[in-house]
């Protein structure tokens, strides 16, 4: 079943409890596709190796925030996590965009992890200019704060100047530790290596940017969680057996 539960964007989050993901698989339950999701789930199948096939989809804009063109919902009972998106129903973005972007974060529902979070969603568009400076807001409150300097560019600039500064600069740091860790794995795993990349923690991607190749192998060869049994049994079943021993 790990096989099937991989390939269709069904990963168990670092602190999720084996019981509680396999309820959560259990219910996953595949919804009626239009045109749009399928072209969309095509897109995310070729990106990350994800299907994600169950998450339900509403068109509405209650709620939103007007710079927002969707949102995941989040819901927890009695343990049971499940994820619900809510697209907005206007054309300021496109809507193939939107579903690739907000199925990301269902996907990574198992998930708490937000440095790198927002990198994997917008690596979806189409536009190299958002695909670029999408990722600039990590937290939810950040654009307010971004507005509100804004709003004192009149009296002075400097505040908006500096946290555009400061958020070029994270930016570029994570970038770059994406960068790395994604070499590393492409010695191991080839093209299936961004797959792999898009299921590790933050604090995996940092590890794997900065560590030699034995290190990270060793780390993959050790680790107990169901998590890691799924990567082991879908990645590297055959793949690289000989580098990891």
């Amino acid at each position: 079943m790990f096989k099937e539960w991989n390939q269709r964007g069904l990963i168990p989050g670092p602190a999720e409890s084996e019981e509680g993901f396999f309820k959560r698989a259990a219910n996953a339950e595949p919804q009626v596709l239009g045109s749009e999701q399928e072209e969309a789930l095509q897109c995310l199948e070729a990106l990350y190796g994800i299907r994600p096939d169950w998450v339900p989809i509403t068109w509405s804009r209650k709620k939103l925030a007007f710079w927002q063109g969707g949102c995941a919902w989040v819901k927890s009972d009695q343990g049971l996590r499940s994820v619900a998106l809510q697209l907005h129903p206007g054309n300021f973005y496109a809507r193939k965009e939107l579903l690739t972007h907000e199925l990301v974060h269902a996907a990574r529902l198992g998930f708490d992890e937000p440095k790198f979070e927002e990198y994997f969603a917008y690596k979806t568009s189409g536009l190299g200019y958002r695909r670029l400076l999408g990722p600039l807001f990590e937290r939810l409150w950040e654009p307010y704060l971004f507005l509100g300097c804004a709003f004192l560019v009149p009296v002075s600039p400097f505040p908006l100047l500096l946290l555009l500064l400061l958020g070029g600069v994270r930016l570029f740091y994570r970038r770059l530790l994406l960068f790395r860790a994604l070499k590393k794995l492409e010695v191991l795993l080839g093209a299936k290596a961004c797959h792999l990349l898009f299921r590790l923690t933050d604090r995996e991607i940092a590890f794997f940017a900065r560590s030699p190749l034995e290190e990270i192998q060793k780390y993959i060869t050790l680790q107990k969680s169901l998590r890691w049994k799924m990567f082991r049994e879908c990645y590297f079943e055959g793949i690289a057996a000989a580098a990891m021993g």
